[in-house]
Protein backbone atom coordinates (compact mmCIF):
# COMPACT_ATOMS: atom_id res chain seq x y z
CA UNK A 1 0.00 0.00 0.00
CA UNK A 2 2.78 2.56 0.54
CA UNK A 3 2.46 6.09 1.59
CA UNK A 4 -1.50 6.06 0.24
CA UNK A 5 -3.24 6.99 3.12
CA UNK A 6 -5.68 3.84 4.93
CA UNK A 7 -9.11 3.66 5.67
CA UNK A 8 -10.64 5.68 8.68
CA UNK A 9 -11.16 2.83 11.74
CA UNK A 10 -14.65 2.16 12.66
CA UNK A 11 -14.77 2.73 15.91
CA UNK A 12 -15.61 -0.33 18.39
CA UNK A 13 -18.37 -0.45 20.74
CA UNK A 14 -19.59 -2.38 23.80
CA UNK A 15 -21.99 -4.56 23.74
CA UNK A 16 -22.67 -7.89 25.15
CA UNK A 17 -20.96 -11.32 23.51
CA UNK A 18 -23.93 -12.87 22.59
CA UNK A 19 -23.56 -16.19 21.11
CA UNK A 20 -23.83 -16.32 17.03
CA UNK A 21 -26.80 -18.11 15.90
CA UNK A 22 -26.51 -19.32 12.58
CA UNK A 23 -27.88 -16.84 9.54
CA UNK A 24 -30.78 -19.58 8.65
CA UNK A 25 -34.09 -18.09 7.53
CA UNK A 26 -35.95 -18.00 10.86
CA UNK A 27 -37.93 -16.57 13.84
CA UNK A 28 -35.77 -13.49 15.20
CA UNK A 29 -37.96 -12.44 17.72
CA UNK A 30 -36.13 -11.36 20.61
CA UNK A 31 -32.83 -11.68 19.49
CA UNK A 32 -30.36 -9.13 21.29
CA UNK A 33 -28.51 -6.50 19.16
CA UNK A 34 -24.87 -5.13 20.24
CA UNK A 35 -25.55 -0.88 19.98
CA UNK A 36 -23.84 0.57 17.13
CA UNK A 37 -23.16 3.73 19.37
CA UNK A 38 -21.70 5.98 16.97
CA UNK A 39 -22.60 4.20 13.79
CA UNK A 40 -26.31 6.05 13.42
CA UNK A 41 -26.41 5.86 9.91
CA UNK A 42 -25.67 1.85 9.84
CA UNK A 43 -22.73 2.30 8.11
CA UNK A 44 -19.10 3.88 7.64
CA UNK A 45 -19.01 7.44 8.42
CA UNK A 46 -16.13 8.88 6.00
CA UNK A 47 -15.21 12.17 6.17
CA UNK A 48 -12.54 14.05 4.62
CA UNK A 49 -10.97 12.69 1.48
CA UNK A 50 -11.89 9.02 0.68
CA UNK A 51 -9.66 7.02 2.65
CA UNK A 52 -10.23 4.31 0.20
CA UNK A 53 -7.24 4.02 -3.15
CA UNK A 54 -8.68 5.18 -6.45
CA UNK A 55 -7.38 2.13 -8.10
CA UNK A 56 -8.37 1.34 -11.30
CA UNK A 57 -9.40 -2.21 -12.97
CA UNK A 58 -8.25 -2.42 -16.27
CA UNK A 59 -10.39 -4.74 -18.09
CA UNK A 60 -13.43 -6.63 -17.53
CA UNK A 61 -13.32 -10.25 -16.00
CA UNK A 62 -15.46 -13.27 -16.49
CA UNK A 63 -19.18 -12.94 -16.73
CA UNK A 64 -18.37 -9.11 -16.19
CA UNK A 65 -16.78 -10.01 -12.72
CA UNK A 66 -13.19 -9.62 -11.53
CA UNK A 67 -12.88 -13.08 -9.63
CA UNK A 68 -15.52 -15.62 -8.75
CA UNK A 69 -17.72 -16.24 -5.53
CA UNK A 70 -15.91 -18.82 -3.52
CA UNK A 71 -12.00 -17.18 -4.43
CA UNK A 72 -13.57 -14.37 -2.15
CA UNK A 73 -14.89 -15.92 0.33
CA UNK A 74 -11.88 -18.53 0.47
CA UNK A 75 -9.78 -15.13 0.58
CA UNK A 76 -11.72 -13.89 3.69
CA UNK A 77 -11.37 -17.14 5.70
CA UNK A 78 -8.21 -17.55 5.02
CA UNK A 79 -7.05 -13.63 5.97
CA UNK A 80 -9.19 -13.99 9.20
CA UNK A 81 -7.77 -17.89 10.15
CA UNK A 82 -4.09 -16.79 9.52
CA UNK A 83 -4.42 -13.09 11.55
CA UNK A 84 -6.65 -15.12 14.18
CA UNK A 85 -10.03 -13.00 13.58
CA UNK A 86 -12.76 -14.59 14.65
CA UNK A 87 -14.97 -16.20 11.34
CA UNK A 88 -18.60 -17.72 10.99
CA UNK A 89 -20.85 -18.29 8.43
CA UNK A 90 -22.83 -14.94 9.01
CA UNK A 91 -19.81 -12.62 9.41
CA UNK A 92 -18.15 -14.05 6.38
CA UNK A 93 -21.99 -13.42 4.63
CA UNK A 94 -21.58 -9.97 5.53
CA UNK A 95 -17.97 -9.44 4.50
CA UNK A 96 -18.95 -10.51 0.95
CA UNK A 97 -21.77 -8.26 0.57
CA UNK A 98 -19.85 -5.53 1.76
CA UNK A 99 -16.65 -6.04 -0.63
CA UNK A 100 -19.18 -6.21 -3.62
CA UNK A 101 -21.25 -2.84 -2.70
CA UNK A 102 -17.78 -1.34 -2.27
CA UNK A 103 -15.99 -2.65 -5.30
CA UNK A 104 -19.14 -1.52 -7.21
CA UNK A 105 -18.30 1.77 -6.15
CA UNK A 106 -15.02 1.82 -6.26
CA UNK A 107 -14.50 0.24 -10.02
CA UNK A 108 -18.52 0.63 -11.48
CA UNK A 109 -18.57 -3.82 -11.85
CA UNK A 110 -18.87 -6.61 -9.58
CA UNK A 111 -16.53 -8.05 -7.59
CA UNK A 112 -18.52 -11.52 -8.28
CA UNK A 113 -21.09 -12.52 -10.46
CA UNK A 114 -23.01 -14.83 -7.61
CA UNK A 115 -26.28 -12.70 -6.51
CA UNK A 116 -27.10 -11.33 -3.02
CA UNK A 117 -30.28 -12.44 -1.39
CA UNK A 118 -31.99 -9.95 1.52
CA UNK A 119 -32.51 -12.59 4.22
CA UNK A 120 -33.67 -12.46 7.58
CA UNK A 121 -30.54 -11.99 9.15
CA UNK A 122 -28.98 -10.16 6.16
CA UNK A 123 -27.54 -10.30 3.02
CA UNK A 124 -26.32 -13.78 1.75
CA UNK A 125 -24.88 -15.48 -1.39
CA UNK A 126 -26.89 -19.10 -1.10
CA UNK A 127 -24.39 -20.81 -2.77
CA UNK A 128 -21.89 -19.71 -0.58
CA UNK A 129 -23.58 -20.12 2.86
CA UNK A 130 -24.97 -24.06 2.01
CA UNK A 131 -21.03 -24.42 0.95
CA UNK A 132 -19.64 -23.44 4.17
CA UNK A 133 -22.61 -24.02 6.58
CA UNK A 134 -20.79 -26.47 8.74
CA UNK A 135 -17.42 -25.68 8.09
CA UNK A 136 -16.91 -23.18 11.49
CA UNK A 137 -16.88 -23.90 15.28
CA UNK A 138 -16.48 -21.44 17.89
CA UNK A 139 -15.78 -18.57 15.57
CA UNK A 140 -13.25 -20.87 13.71
CA UNK A 141 -12.92 -22.07 10.36
CA UNK A 142 -12.80 -25.99 10.82
CA UNK A 143 -13.31 -27.44 7.25
CA UNK A 144 -10.97 -29.46 5.13
CA UNK A 145 -8.92 -30.39 8.38
CA UNK A 146 -8.77 -26.52 9.23
CA UNK A 147 -6.94 -25.82 5.83
CA UNK A 148 -7.89 -23.15 3.14
CA UNK A 149 -5.90 -22.02 -0.37
CA UNK A 150 -5.26 -18.64 -0.68
CA UNK A 151 -6.43 -17.87 -4.14
CA UNK A 152 -3.86 -16.09 -6.04
CA UNK A 153 -4.79 -13.34 -8.14
CA UNK A 154 -2.82 -13.40 -11.06
CA UNK A 155 -5.08 -12.17 -14.10
CA UNK A 156 -4.60 -8.25 -15.01
CA UNK A 157 -7.97 -7.63 -14.30
CA UNK A 158 -7.29 -8.99 -10.59
CA UNK A 159 -4.15 -7.23 -9.75
CA UNK A 160 -5.50 -3.87 -7.67
CA UNK A 161 -7.83 -6.96 -5.37
CA UNK A 162 -4.86 -7.52 -2.82
CA UNK A 163 -5.16 -3.84 -2.02
CA UNK A 164 -8.77 -3.47 -2.23
CA UNK A 165 -9.19 -6.20 0.30
CA UNK A 166 -6.26 -4.88 2.58
CA UNK A 167 -8.56 -1.58 2.88
CA UNK A 168 -11.54 -3.53 3.36
CA UNK A 169 -10.51 -5.37 5.98
CA UNK A 170 -8.65 -2.65 8.60
CA UNK A 171 -12.49 -1.49 7.95
CA UNK A 172 -14.97 -4.27 8.64
CA UNK A 173 -12.90 -7.20 9.63
CA UNK A 174 -12.18 -6.31 13.43
CA UNK A 175 -16.11 -6.11 13.78
CA UNK A 176 -18.39 -9.03 15.06
CA UNK A 177 -20.94 -10.89 12.55
CA UNK A 178 -23.92 -8.88 14.92
CA UNK A 179 -22.44 -5.16 14.08
CA UNK A 180 -21.86 -6.10 10.55
CA UNK A 181 -25.30 -7.43 11.02
CA UNK A 182 -27.15 -4.82 12.40
CA UNK A 183 -25.21 -2.20 9.90
CA UNK A 184 -26.91 -4.30 6.85
CA UNK A 185 -30.07 -4.05 7.96
CA UNK A 186 -29.73 -0.27 8.45
CA UNK A 187 -28.47 -0.06 4.69
CA UNK A 188 -31.07 1.16 1.59
CA UNK A 189 -29.71 -2.01 -0.17
CA UNK A 190 -31.09 -4.89 2.38
CA UNK A 191 -33.70 -2.04 3.16
CA UNK A 192 -35.10 -2.00 -0.12
CA UNK A 193 -34.55 -5.61 -1.46
CA UNK A 194 -36.81 -6.67 2.37
CA UNK A 195 -39.63 -4.18 0.88
CA UNK A 196 -43.14 -5.54 1.93
CA UNK A 197 -41.76 -8.22 3.41
CA UNK A 198 -42.12 -9.35 7.07
CA UNK A 199 -39.33 -9.18 9.74
CA UNK A 200 -39.07 -12.80 10.18
CA UNK A 201 -40.64 -13.73 6.58
CA UNK A 202 -38.41 -15.98 4.59
CA UNK A 203 -37.33 -14.20 1.25
CA UNK A 204 -34.76 -15.11 -1.54
CA UNK A 205 -35.50 -11.41 -2.99
CA UNK A 206 -32.17 -10.37 -4.49
CA UNK A 207 -30.55 -6.87 -3.40
CA UNK A 208 -30.21 -4.59 -6.24
CA UNK A 209 -26.37 -4.21 -7.79
CA UNK A 210 -27.23 -1.15 -8.83
CA UNK A 211 -28.75 0.18 -5.22
CA UNK A 212 -25.53 -1.06 -3.71
CA UNK A 213 -23.53 1.14 -6.23
CA UNK A 214 -25.03 3.99 -5.77
CA UNK A 215 -25.86 3.86 -1.52
CA UNK A 216 -21.77 2.85 -1.18
CA UNK A 217 -20.50 5.27 -3.87
CA UNK A 218 -22.74 8.52 -2.02
CA UNK A 219 -20.46 7.32 1.28
CA UNK A 220 -17.23 8.41 -0.85
CA UNK A 221 -16.47 12.25 0.09
CA UNK A 222 -14.51 13.66 -2.50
Amino acid sequence: MGSEKKPDRVRKTEHTDYKTPGIEQQDTSGTPYPVIGSLSTGSIEVTGKSPWPHFKADSQGPKGAIATTDEVARYIIWHAKNNTVPMNNLKLQMLLYYAQGWHLALYGKKLFSKPIEAWVHGPVVKSIYSKYKNMFKDDCFIGKDGNIQLPRFTNKSQKHLPGFFDNLFEVFMHLDAFVLERMTHNEPPWIEARGGIGPDEISEREVSCDTMKLYFKSLMKK
